[in-house]
């Protein structure tokens, strides 16, 4: 586990997959056993006083929790009396059934062949606009990739289609890992960006981050 302090009352911990098979916790264990996942963040938040010397004030943490490349993820916290542990477990609830979005197998109408490599990506989700050009404007210019912006009229939400394109692969993670700030990641699955691509049509169709960069 690494921990970082990101603001004087809030902290990170990134926990990698070995760290969670370590811990003897899958992500299931989110929704399925709330004893142990409860005993397990309040180590976390015990470990973050020892490695960075956070001290909890009022006893209460909002927490936020996405996920990351190669089943790992990033726990952030900070002193909020207004939230609670069940709301943590249903947001991390909701990102596992994401996950498991991406791990299943298609459906029969979208099953996988050798085309679908050239829809290698994630497609991610932000809650509202703002939050996609806070997103945009906070890449470096050389990190700016392949990207395709939606808006999906039933949910009022907008996804992205992030592409590895040219980069490599530890600047395309950074990149991915810097849209979790912003947005949800929804799927990495070639076969449902697939059957996305089919079924919505597109804000903008090429090169989203960089054209949003330019007009906020």
């Amino acid at each position: 586990m690494v921990f970082k302090r990101i603001g004087k009352d809030t902290v990170r911990c990134i926990l990698t997959e070995q760290d969670m098979v370590e811990n003897g916790l899958e992500i299931e264990d989110f929704f399925k056993d709330k004893d142990k996942v409860h005993d397990f963040l309040e180590n976390i938040v015990e470990q973050a006083r020892e490695e960075v010397g956070y001290e909890m004030k009022s006893g209460m943490l909002a927490m936020q929790v996405m996920p990351l490349p190669n089943k790992g993820l990033a726990i952030t916290f900070s002193e909020n009396a207004d939230n609670s542990f069940n709301s943590v477990l249903e947001q991390i609830k909701e990102i596992t059934g994401d996950a498991i979005i991406s791990s299943e197998e298609p459906d029969d109408d979208v099953k996988p062949d050798k085309k679908l490599k050239k829809f290698d990506g994630r497609l991610y989700r932000f809650i509202n606009m703002k939050d996609v050009e806070d997103f945009c404007i906070s890449i470096p210019e050389e990190k700016v990739n392949k990207s395709i912006l939606y808006k999906n009229q039933e949910d009022g939400r907008y996804y992205m289609i992030i592409r590895k394109g040219n980069l490599s692969k530890k600047s395309y993670d950074s990149l991915c890992f810097q849209a979790m700030e912003y947005a949800k990641l929804v799927s990495d699955n070639p076969a449902v960006l697939v059957n996305w691509q089919e079924h919505h049509e597109p804000m903008i169709k090429k090169n989203a981050i960089g054209i949003i960069r330019k007009i906020v």
